[in-house]
């Protein structure tokens, strides 16, 4: 059986549709944050044979060629992630340049796994806070990547 994963989310108004009181979107309440090292003590904890500082240095290598990628215009998509660079920002007609007080040069980092549909909500407490049970994610790259859909 698949192991199952709770996502706990807040329900905010809609401001795309201010006369239907009734939309709401979610954001996801994140439950902590994890770093490079928090990677590394897992890989040492699983009776590993490799040091903690060799899995720290490589991972700082990869992360070091990853963002020179993004920084250089690439694409770059692993198993987890596909960073995107993008600009943000209206360019008045085909001959308009561009004007950093208006554009804005991002990076676009999407979830490249498959995320299957979210199966069901469950109130918690009489705050608009809701816990979801999120499916894992199957990692194959014949699908296109998909957000997850949340529906009651």
């Amino acid at each position: 059986m698949a192991k199952k994963f709770n996502w706990s989310i807040t329900l905010r108004p809609n401001a795309f549709t201010p006369d239907n009181d009734r939309d709401q979107l979610a954001d996801v309440v994140p439950a902590g944050t994890k770093k490079d090292e928090d990677i590394a003590d897992e890989i040492v904890a699983e009776e590993s044979e490799i040091k903690k500082e060799t899995i720290l240095n490589i991972l700082s290598l990869r992360n070091k060629k990853v963002m020179a990628y993004a920084l250089a215009g690439y694409n770059y998509s692993n198993e987890v992630e596909q960073m995107t660079p993008r600009v943000n920002g209206v360019f008045e007609d085909i001959n308009a340049q561009f004007d950093p007080n208006i554009h804005k040069c991002v990076i676009d980092i999407t979830a490249e796994a498959c995320f299957p549909r979210c199966r069901r909500f469950a109130y918690c407490g009489t705050r608009a806070l809701r816990h979801i049970a999120v499916p894992p994610p199957c990692l194959r790259y014949s699908r296109p990547r998909q957000s997850a859909i949340l529906t009651a």
